[in-house]
């Protein structure tokens, strides 16, 4: 599968974020084997006596009996935080993805429109450019994801309408399509309760966020002209030389412009692809 050479960049940064949420559930769960240990009748003591040496304590001062009734009430709020930061991230990668289509491609016709949202843009630029569409399924998807993200940024109680006519229209398909595939099994897209973010629905929120990123990024990565890409290439690892040409100095690039495609965009290509480009760039 192609893909673009900023993919990964942002996958690495939402893959960082879901180790940090695992993380989180790890010191979670040892706090409460901690609690596990307390009696009964320690419970009904204040946090600043069974946690003398942290000096958070204090500032709780509560009974250690209702700190799992306050590790609830973090834990709905700090999932939606890692969700919705992960969305964010994605955010910037259609920018940059719609940019790299319209560079590589030397596309003219349409302008990003800072007034819409992320996947519309992407949309309209392959539109206006009589390009293949991005799968109906996994753009839905997105959108869902954006409007709930939307919910949680904005404090939101209860669905808005926009999100009620989405899941009304899609919440039953996404859910045929991504349980078909195995990708969700607590997630719902036709529930309507959306304010508040359990574990298991989060860790799959993330999970489809980053299988819709892999899915567009490879759609686009498709599009690219493998000539742009090539030259791209080149030009970036040796149009500042000056050198004199021969059959090794030819070899070796080519040898490294190869490992560079496969590498980046996970490409494949002939020698006799690139010769044209090593041959004449960067050259005496």
């Amino acid at each position: 599968m192609s893909k673009t050479q900023i993919l990964n960049g942002y996958i690495n940064r939402i893959a960082s974020l879901n180790d940090q949420l695992w993380y989180f559930l790890f010191t979670s769960e040892e706090l409460n084997r901690q609690l596990s240990n307390f009696t009964d009748k320690a419970k009904e003591n204040y946090t600043i006596d069974l946690f003398k040496n942290n000096v958070y304590a204090p500032q709780i001062h509560v009974k250690t009996i209702e700190l799992p009734k306050f590790q609830r009430d973090n834990k709905h709020q700090t999932f939606g935080a890692y969700f919705s930061t992960c969305y964010e991230i994605s955010s910037n990668y259609f920018k940059d993805v719609f940019d790299t289509l319209k560079s590589f491609n030397s596309l003219r016709s349409y302008n990003w429109d800072r007034n819409l949202e992320p996947e519309k843009n992407l949309i309209n630029l392959l539109a206006h450019e009589s390009l293949p569409l991005i799968p109906v399924e996994i753009l839905d998807t997105y959108t869902y994801l954006r409007l709930r993200r939307n919910h949680f940024t904005h404090l939101s109680t209860s669905p808005n309408p926009r999100m009620l006519r989405h899941i009304a229209a899609n919440g039953y398909n996404l859910n045929t399509y991504w349980r078909s595939k195995d990708a969700i099994r607590v997630l719902d897209f036709t529930n309507i309760a959306i304010e508040a973010f359990t574990q298991d629905e989060t860790i799959e929120l993330i999970k489809i966020l980053r299988i819709c990123l892999n899915e567009i990024d490879a759609h686009i990565a498709s599009l690219i002209k493998i000539d742009s890409i090539i030259e791209y290439i080149v030009k970036r690892e040796y149009s500042a030389q000056n050198t004199r040409i021969n059959h090794l100095v030819l070899r070796q690039r080519n040898k490294k412009i190869i490992r560079l495609l496969l590498m980046e965009f996970n490409i494949t290509v002939l020698e006799s692809k690139i010769i044209p480009f090593t041959s004449t760039i960067g050259i005496k």
